[in-house]
């Protein structure tokens, strides 16, 4: 848990407060809280993710929940040598800094770098031991059985006045041609969106690549056990080389190079409001992250933002 002050709360002479969090992939991930009105200057080809608040810069505002739906993309990258601060809001933002190793792709039997930078020696709790767990050996993954599938909580971020919930964030792996599986999130209420940190099948067209995959505007509000069914006329045993071709019938695909994030998937009506069940849940489609054929491993990072916290 990484409590946050409110940067509304903050002057704009105020320092920015921050804190490194955990180096995956070969990227240092650091959270930071920006005072309104501020600048702050983004280092050569830093990705840079607003959690609360607005950021803008010669292109145009970034928000938490982007701005288009799937199947856009963005780039967390900016060409600004200088970002500004929301004068009302101020923001929190995650920096994703490249560490300079050379190595940006990994095989199935190679370990993906992670290295936890959250130290709390200052208060004697010392550094936290995050790792990839094999999904199959979670509580919730037996049916994954042998799939190379790997998953890794991280931190859960709330502001420090109420502790209201802002986002948790984690990560996942998957090698060649591993499915997530389709899913709605039909007993969680946030709204969740994905940023590549290695694209593990970037020698090939983007049909193949790794990423996201959700139904067409004439599914998109088909029922999960529907988007199942479709999806099921894609054989996996018949398209090991590449599904992707035959998905694209059915489903959008959003495939990410490192540093992209696709737009939003839940749904939303004519005004843009996100919907809810009537369990009070995020509504989505069903969708997931199907692996191209590789050779290497697809790595991601996901943010599921509260669902009810006005972002």
């Amino acid at each position: 848990m990484v409590y946050l002050p409110d940067p509304k709360k903050m002057k704009k002479d105020d320092d920015p407060a921050g804190r490194d969090l955990i180096m995956v992939a070969n990227y240092n991930i650091r959270v930071e809280v920006h005072p309104p009105g501020s600048k702050f200057r983004p280092d050569n080809e830093e990705g840079i993710k607003v959690l609360y608040g607005r950021v803008t810069d010669i292109d145009g505002e970034w928000k938490p929940l982007g701005n288009k739906k799937f199947p856009k993309r963005y780039s967390l990258t900016t060409k600004d040598k200088y970002l500004s601060v929301s004068e009302t809001t101020g923001a929190v933002i995650l920096r994703l800094k490249h560490n300079g190793e050379l190595k940006r792709q990994w095989c199935p039997q190679e370990n993906v770098p992670v290295k936890n930078l959250f130290d709390m020696n200052d208060v004697g709790l010392g550094t936290l031991d995050l790792k990839f767990i094999r999904v199959k050996d979670t509580w919730w993954g037996a049916d994954f059985k042998d799939a190379h599938f790997f998953n890794m909580t991280g931190f859960h971020f709330r502001f420090l006045e109420n502790k209201q919930n802002i986002a948790h964030m984690q990560f996942w792996i998957a090698g060649p041609n591993v499915d997530c599986r389709l899913h709605d999130h039909s007993d969680n209420s946030f709204k969740e969106l994905h940023t590549c940190l290695s694209q593990g099948s970037s020698e090939h067209n983007e049909t193949c690549q790794g990423g996201m995959w959700a139904p067409k505007e004439i599914y998109y509000n088909e029922p999960l056990d529907e988007i199942k069914r479709l999806r099921d006329k894609c054989s996996r045993d018949r398209h090991k080389g590449c599904q992707g071709a035959c998905l694209e019938e059915y489903l959008e695909h959003c495939p990410l190079q490192p540093l992209q994030e696709h737009g939003r998937i839940w749904h939303a009506d004519h005004y843009g409001q996100t919907v809810y069940r009537k369990n009070k849940t995020v509504s989505y489609p069903g969708h997931t992250w199907i692996a191209g054929p590789g050779p290497y491993v697809d790595v991601w990072m996901a943010l599921e933002f509260d669902g009810k916290l006005q972002l």
